[in-house]
């Protein structure tokens, strides 16, 4: 978020935190809750607090349990053995409860302090995500929880104020301080300081941020990125592989990162996200076809990863990279058994992989939406796995159009095809055939793959085709 946008809507926001006062606040909340105001839901639980408690127990204790067992014993068995020490547990409890007349209900002031940081972690999140700034969010975040607690939560305050004065004058203390936080920022934000600007001339070798890159940059020194593959001024020749790797370094990276991979100034494919540590390209490119003929730079963008909101802030950017595809005849010495044997294979070996990556990840979604839909059990994928999916479905599709429209292509063109031996045709006939069987598996388990998330059935086996 820009520096201006920053502005609008600290004003927008002091505005309305001024002109909306508690009680205000007070007859919107009385307004919403107007349809529940003859529910009695103590009463309720009074008549059946020990059922209410057996099944609140019940639920937490399966949830911690499967938490722990599952990724010990599988899915199957850790879910059975969540299942038993989660009614082990709930029973104890339950017993527990006769024999000392405790109750869930009992936990009332406690239950709402809970609930007030629950909202207050949820409010700084979204609110760090747009600022950036952790003090500022902070005091935000306070001040809006302040006026909750006075409002909807205004008896837990007054029973605070009895049992613990002390506290109750820390809060008025910290509202104060968070006042003048929030001042002291908007005085930074508004001040006539300029930023710097930058009156160098401009280099081909630079960075070139294209309209996807995120614009909200924060130069940390102490973070950095350092491409290890391909090496700066290195020669492809078409039809070579092209491997990209980099190293990271910095606090920003001992958590979870997304990363754009820039050629040319562009964004190349989609982002990666949520991935950690050094990282190697889940797709290799082929000199000559996904990347062309001629000179190019190569640079890498590290970017911020939040649960809550997708970052537009950079952590870091790599150096650039300075490499060259040449034109000519693809590797592999140059002849058309060294094609078959180095460029087929790998490209082959390539498709497998994938193949193996997008089949295992669609099989762990159906499995996720069985669960979900027929047994209530866990959650239902979400966008960002549905995009991985889509991206490694893509990566796949790709190496299977190289195999087929350029390796393919070449080796049926050249020249040297009459001249091939026996053997060499054997080779090459081999290798077609685990081509395709490798693209009939994929056809075969889409449709299978397809069919079971629709019917929301238990997805079946993978089908396997030979490993190149």
């Amino acid at each position: 978020i820009t520096k201006m946008n920053k502005k609008i809507l600290l004003f927008i926001f002091i505005a309305i935190f001024l002109s909306v006062n508690v009680s205000a606040a007070s007859n919107i909340l009385d307004m919403i809750l107007q349809p529940f105001h003859d529910v009695d839901i103590a009463s309720a639980y009074e008549n059946y607090s020990m059922f209410v408690d057996a099944v609140i127990y019940l639920i937490l204790f399966i949830s911690v349990a499967q938490f722990v067992y599952v990724k010990a014993f599988g899915k199957k068995e850790g879910k059975m053995i969540a299942v038993a020490v989660g009614l082990a547990l709930m029973i104890g409890m339950m017993m527990l409860e006769k024999q000392t007349g405790f109750k869930l209900g009992q936990l009332g002031p406690l239950a709402a302090t809970i609930l007030l940081f629950i909202l207050g972690f949820l409010f700084y999140s979204m609110i760090n995500a747009m600022f950036d700034d952790a003090k500022l969010s902070f005091a935000i975040t306070f001040l809006l929880m302040f006026g909750v607690l006075m409002s909807a939560f205004s008896e837990l305050y007054r029973w605070l104020e009895n049992k613990s004065p002390l506290l109750a004058a820390l809060l008025n203390i910290c509202l104060i301080i968070c006042f003048i936080i929030l001042i002291i920022r908007m005085i930074g934000l508004f001040s006539d300081g300029k930023p710097s600007t930058n009156t160098s001339t401009s280099d081909t070798t630079q960075p070139i941020i294209d309209q996807d890159t995120p614009r909200d940059t924060v130069n940390r020194q102490s973070n950095s990125i350092n491409i290890t593959s391909p090496t700066n001024g290195q020669n492809f020749n078409s039809g070579e592989q092209i491997r990209i790797a980099f190293t990271v370094s910095g606090p920003e990276f001992s958590h979870n990162f997304d990363y754009d991979l820039m050629v040319d100034g562009r964004r190349y494919g989609n982002r990666i996200t949520n991935v950690g540590g050094n990282q190697v390209y889940p797709v290799t490119f082929i000199a000559g076809n996904q990347i062309p003929t001629g000179r190019h730079l190569l640079h890498v963008i590290g970017v911020r990863h939040r649960r809550v909101f997708r970052s537009n802030t950079i952590i870091a950017q790599s150096n650039v990279v300075d490499f060259t595809v040449n034109g000519g005849a693809p590797a592999g010495g140059g002849d058309l058994p060294g094609i078959i044997a180095n460029n087929l294979r790998d490209a082959l070996i390539q498709l497998f992989q994938a193949y193996e990556d997008y089949s295992i990840r669609f099989h762990d979604l159906i499995q996720m939406h069985h669960d979900f839909r027929a047994r209530g059990i866990g959650r239902d994928p979400q966008p960002v796995e549905w995009a991985d999916l889509f991206a490694r479905r893509a990566a796949m599709r790709n190496i299977a159009q190289i195999i087929n429209r350029d390796i393919l292509s070449s080796i049926y063109s050249s020249t040297e095809y009459a001249a091939l031996s026996p053997a060499q045709l054997a080779v090459l006939a081999h290798l077609l055939d685990v081509n395709a069987d490798i693209r009939r598996c994929i056809i075969v388990y889409e449709i299978q793959a397809r069919a079971e998330y629709n019917s929301h059935i238990t997805p079946g086996a993978i089908p396997r085709p030979r490993r190149p």
